[in-house]
């Protein structure tokens, strides 16, 4: 399974997920953002789409990252589906040295949670057996 494929599906389908209550052009940044080398440009400090699709495609990554590890601890494995996504949502959420100087300016604690929750659900559905 390609991993490159899997994080970047995962980042398209929460957009998908999250494009009704945030933004209804947030797949097509996301798109945008998925082609787009990050040593291009610096990331903007402003909750805009791009800057937010951004945010959505790094956390996919990383979530992608932390997922696979979290599946190799025994306990992890035997979880249900509901219980690995909290997990990873709760890990990505605590994860400091992600998360810092990450969330685009202006994100309310609730589009977090939102954002956090939407990426882990399509993480854990793009393994799926």
């Amino acid at each position: 399974m390609n991993e490159h494929i899997d994080f970047a599906d995962a980042a398209r389908r929460a957009a998908d997920r999250l494009a009704p209550s945030l933004d209804p052009g947030l797949r097509a940044a996301v798109e945008q953002e998925l082609t787009r080398d990050p040593l291009d440009t610096r990331p903007e400090r402003v909750f805009e789409p791009v800057s937010f699709a951004a945010f959505i495609v790094s956390l996919a990554s990383f979530g992608w990252t932390v997922y696979r590890d979290l599946k190799k601890d025994r306990d992890s494995a035997r979880a249900d589906r509901r219980e690995t996504e909290a997990r990873l949502a709760v890990f990505l959420r605590e994860d400091e040295s992600f998360a810092a100087g990450r969330l685009p300016a202006g994100m309310t604690t609730e589009q977090e949670s939102l954002i956090l929750s939407a990426v882990a659900a399509e993480i854990v559905a793009a393994d799926a057996p």
